[in-house]
């Protein structure tokens, strides 16, 4: 999430020295006429949609203060109570109180790019936000308890992420956000406990009668990486793998209860993008090749949300996959049908792959050796 920015020089050349450097490195999108690269702790740097140059940060004509933090997961809204497709993301500001402002641009038709919804909102406490899922009425966000300890980041000994830790003694909540586009604009948002574990990447959410049902990868634990540890002596036993669980959020009592859907490791989770936000029967997702235990991600898992039905494709035992984006057939009434676009890192070639599974049966449809090796990545998008 943070990059580790150590000068030569030791501590003396390093305390005080509190730049990050925006890698831009988590997601690409388009939103109007600009192709922006993302990374959630800095501002978006806009990409030339033809030759892919880079053009430098952008404030989204003025939407963005000088480098303002612009989440690197924002969620396409096709099913909004707006009249037009929306963009919702967000962006927060950390400290003893965190502050999250909730954007919703228009993103299609002739004023595709404008701000039309924004909205701020200050919680106790240090935030760790990397994600967030909506509803059509709802953002959800989940603090994860999570203390930052800044004190050997300001003395140049640690890179920011390494100064998190999970706080046994604090309770994860959720924020949870109504949306200036939905039925309940300007309300204050709620906060409720969240179940324990820990969750870089929800899945999907919805509103059922007084409640929000949110699917999730959970961890037992915040998986740290110590920064003396060489990441290719990483030993998997050591660390918790991620499990695919559904949070019932009940927003009368303010209460949840946590069902778990899969033992099997997995992350990456998505849904077909018509149905985000929207009760969604499968969710296609990257995933261990073995049913128990934490190991490299090197299988594509489809699942059924409602009878947990599941069906896989491997790229073992030398490949490695990042997360499916889900590309729906066009006019098609069923959920199932499209195609998954993932990009793979061949161990065999030591090169990348482009790959292209049948949504409905995982089936091969189509393997493109790309001509450039891409660095292992996390997240993507389709433009059609």
């Amino acid at each position: 999430m943070f990059l580790e920015h150590k000068k030569n020089g030791g501590i003396f050349n390093n305390a005080l020295d509190l730049k990050f450097k925006n890698i831009a490195n988590t997601h690409v999108i388009k939103l109007g006429d600009e192709i922006l690269a993302l990374w959630e702790a800095a501002g978006p740097h806009a990409v030339d949609p033809d030759s892919l140059d880079t053009i430098g940060l952008t404030t989204l004509k003025g939407v963005l203060k000088p480098n303002e933090a612009f989440s690197a997961h924002p969620k396409k809204d096709l099913n909004s109570n707006a009249s037009s497709e929306l963009l919702v993301t967000f962006g927060v500001q950390t400290g003893p109180k965190s502050t999250i402002r909730l954007m919703e641009f228009n993103n299609a038709g002739t004023n595709s790019g404008e701000l039309i919804f924004d909205r701020k909102d200050t919680f106790n406490g240090f935030a760790f936000l990397h994600d967030f899922a909506i509803t059509t009425n709802w953002a959800i966000f989940l603090q994860n308890a999570i203390d930052f300890n800044p004190l050997p980041f300001v003395m140049g000994q640690r890179g920011a992420a390494q100064c998190l830790k999970s706080n046994p003694n604090k309770k994860a909540k959720f924020f949870i956000i109504p949306r200036e586009s939905g039925l309940f604009r300007g309300q204050p948002p709620l906060t409720i406990d969240a179940p324990e574990g820990f969750v870089f990447h929800h899945v999907n959410a919805f509103e059922k009668d007084s409640k929000i049902v949110l699917d999730s990868i959970f961890y037992d634990d915040f998986p740290s990486v110590g920064p003396d540890e060489n990441f290719r002596d990483i030993d998997f036993d050591k660390y918790p793998e991620g499990k695919l669980k559904r949070s019932i959020i009940d927003l009368k009592t303010k209460t949840c209860e946590l069902e778990t859907f899969s033992e099997q490791c997995c992350e990456f989770a998505v849904v077909n993008p018509k149905n985000l936000g929207l009760k969604a029967t499968f969710s296609w997702m990257a995933s261990t090749s073995q049913k128990l235990g934490n190991a490299p991600l090197q299988a594509i898992k489809k699942i059924n949300l409602t009878s947990k039905e599941e069906i896989s494709w491997s790229a073992g035992p030398s490949g490695f996959v990042s997360e499916p984006i889900m590309v729906p057939s066009e006019n098609s009434s069923k959920e199932d049908e499209g195609f998954l676009f993932i990009l793979l890192w061949n161990g065999e070639r030591r090169g990348s792959d482009l790959v292209i599974l049948d949504a409905k049966d995982l089936k091969e449809l189509a393997v493109y050796e790309l001509p450039i090796s891409i660095p292992h990545g996390l997240h993507g998008s389709w433009v059609n």
